[in-house]
């Protein structure tokens, strides 16, 4: 399933865009390369938290899925120019064609990629189909290098519209995508999350264990990642405010869920934790 959006005039939208593109130059001033951009952003946390209450409204405005339980918090930011080129170095890098799952990502979940701002004719996403459909259980449970998934799985490329300014794009865990690498001339701005249908405590109906929700590794972290989705009108104006609410709902799942939260927290706040979620997308 992918389905296109056009979130341009939207309220939320422009919002969203006027704060990212103002911390850009802000933090762009600085010094930052344009590949380190992104994450510098991501590893602000109150602009984060600013900016998922502009999202978290876009998404129930356009009705994305209202059987979403849980959001990833922080966003991935994507800022790419004419110095973000890279080369594939690992396994799970996502100039290759892929789905999330293959590197670990929950099967249930929905990705939701926004185009903040495009500029020229940037490096973008391309979407494509498996060719033999009726493999997609054995294709979604396959966990490994991308590579190999692909020799055992090839695919097509999808013709979809052209990436422009405001536009939405929502696609499940079956639809495999590739972040471009052509070096063409121009610039991108976007953000990307994923969506759960379980609540972040829940793994496949049962209790999470902790070792599923505080391990990571390069490109599948772990399920405390995602964070309860807060009513839409429930905004939020710091961390701690956040962080908050996010023990008190742990806390009604019981008090070892409440203790995985806080454990989780105690990592972003004391250790930097963001900043060892690297992933070459």
């Amino acid at each position: 399933m992918i389905k296109f959006f056009d979130a341009k005039e939207l309220p939320e939208f422009i919002l969203l865009r006027r704060r990212l593109l103002d911390a850009i130059k802000v933090k762009g001033g600085g010094g930052a390369s344009t590949m380190m951009l992104g994450e510098v952003l991501r590893d602000d946390l109150p602009l984060m938290v600013e900016c998922e209450n502009y999202l978290k409204q876009l998404i129930n405005n356009l009705k994305i899925d209202q059987s979403m339980h849980s959001l990833q918090f922080p966003m991935n930011v994507r800022v790419m120019g004419e110095n973000s080129k890279t080369s594939a170095t690992h396994s799970y890098d996502t100039h290759k064609i892929h789905i999330d799952t293959w590197s670990g990502a929950p099967v249930d979940a929905l990705n939701v990629v926004l185009f903040i701002d495009i500029a020229g004719d940037p490096d973008c996403i391309d979407f494509y189909e498996f060719i033999n459909k009726d493999l997609i259980h054995e294709i979604t449970m396959f966990r490994g290098p991308y590579d190999q998934a692909l020799t055992l799985f090839p695919a097509q490329r999808l013709e979809t519209p052209k990436a422009q300014t405001g536009q939405l794009i929502v696609f499940d865990q079956t639809v495999p995508h590739v972040t471009q690498k052509k070096h063409r001339e121009g610039t991108r701005v976007s953000v990307d999350v994923r969506l759960r249908p379980e609540a972040p405590y829940i793994d496949g109906g049962e209790r999470i264990n902790r070792e599923k929700f505080l391990n990571y590794r390069p490109g599948n972290p772990g399920w405390g990642y995602y964070w309860s989705i807060s009513p839409p009108t429930k905004t939020f104006l710091s961390f701690e405010e956040k962080s908050d609410y996010e023990v008190s709902v742990a806390r009604d799942f019981g008090r070892n869920e409440e203790l995985l939260r806080r454990e989780y927290i105690d990592l972003v706040m004391k250790d930097g934790v963001f900043s060892l979620r690297r992933s070459d997308d």
